[in-house]
């Protein structure tokens, strides 16, 4: 399921196709019910949340929040 996942991404234009890795680590995230992808990856912290929790949920799954280190440091440690 991941991989299938992966393709989505970049067929609905979330992900740039030569970013498949970065897909394949957000489906991974997604069928491991993580809630929450911490990666300074720009590619992945650009991503159109609204559209991917829409595809996500279309597949019975939960979108993770997507943030850098320090944002999740400033949100709920400062």
């Amino acid at each position: 399921m991941p991989l299938a996942l992966a393709v989505a991404l970049s067929k609905k234009g979330l992900l740039p196709i030569e970013e498949r890795n970065d897909a394949n680590v957000l489906s991974q995230a997604a069928a491991l019910d993580c809630a929450l992808l911490i990666t300074y990856d720009s590619h992945l912290r650009g991503i159109d949340f609204e559209k991917l929790t829409l595809i996500f949920h279309e597949l019975d799954l939960g979108a993770p929040v997507i943030a850098t280190p320090a944002e999740v440091v400033t949100k709920f440690y400062l």
